[in-house]
């Protein structure tokens, strides 16, 4: 939970675009879902890469 809150105020810290500005909020649902989504998977993939390496470190 720790670390979703530091990646979301991580991801607010970033300079935004015109279309998270809140000029166009149709437009920036979907860009805050996909940078969501992206965030998550980058995690995800982080985890599974440090588990592939301590079972490697193991043998």
């Amino acid at each position: 939970m720790a670390l979703f809150l530091l990646v979301s105020r991580a991801t607010a810290q970033q300079p935004m675009g015109p279309m998270m500005s809140g000029s166009m909020p149709m437009m920036g649902w979907p860009m805050m879902l996909f940078m969501w989504l992206f965030w998550v998977l980058l995690l995800i993939l982080m985890v599974l890469a440090i588990l592939w390496l301590i079972k490697q470190l193991r043998k």
